[in-house]
């Protein structure tokens, strides 16, 4: 798999830089669901690029700055639990209202 380093993300041990990836084939951007070092986001990229038959990975920080680098409505998160994966965006509450998310089928992420 060929990975593109768009902002020059470094996978040293112990980095938690937030960071977002895309693939070829997918229409939006992903990141995981839990703090984690680079590292870790890369082996879950390189995981998920494979299940769905991708070819590149692009990948940058999530933030430059006090900006995002791709407006929250285009950053999906996600998170695998034995080897399915559930693909969200978590929506707006009122404080002490539950949570709520959007769901995705990958049909509606992958190409």
């Amino acid at each position: 798999m060929k990975w593109i380093n768009e902002s020059n993300v470094q996978f040293n041990r112990g980095n938690c830089e937030p960071c977002i990836f895309k693939f070829d084939n997918s229409k939006m951007w992903f990141m995981l669901d839990a703090l984690c070092s680079t590292q870790t986001v890369g082996a879950e990229a390189r995981k998920l690029g494979q299940a769905y038959g991708a070819k590149e990975i692009t990948i940058k920080h999530l933030w430059e700055g006090y900006k995002t680098t791709e407006p929250r409505e285009n950053v999906v998160n996600f998170s695998r639990y034995a080897e399915k994966y559930h693909f969200y965006i978590p929506l707006p509450v009122q404080d002490g209202e539950r949570r709520k998310f959007k769901d995705f089928d990958d049909s509606e992420l992958f190409a």
